[in-house]
């Protein structure tokens, strides 16, 4: 039986979630930006030793230096996937809680809740 504490609980975890997932979309937005500009400056190095601009991307993705950053830019999107995810699978047990009470509420005779 879905009681008022249960949504109260899951929206005080939503709101948490809420504040991590802020935190984790700043870090990854820092991470991509990082990627971004050193794959730019690995494009521009190679391009500067005459590399063919057809290989740019071959040759760059194979330094330490870019995967490095493409792992972080990675792990760190992955993390802000899972926290919206999170969050959304929370909302749709409150919705599902909401509909449970409400359908209590109206089987002992009440009105609304």
């Amino acid at each position: 039986m879905a009681t008022w504490s249960d949504i109260e609980s899951g929206i005080a975890y939503l709101q948490e979630r809420t504040e991590e997932m802020r935190t984790s979309g700043m870090r990854y937005a820092e991470a991509e930006a990082e990627y971004r500009k050193r794959k730019a400056i690995a494009i521009l190095d190679e391009r500067q030793k005459g590399t063919p601009a057809t290989l740019c991307k071959e040759i760059i993705f194979a330094r330490p230096d870019m995967i490095e950053a493409l792992t972080e830019r990675n792990c760190a999107e992955a993390v802000y996937n899972a926290d919206k995810e999170s969050i959304n699978s929370m909302k749709l047990k409150l919705r599902v809680l909401d509909a449970q009470l409400a359908r209590d509420w109206q089987a002992s005779g009440e009105r609304g809740y």
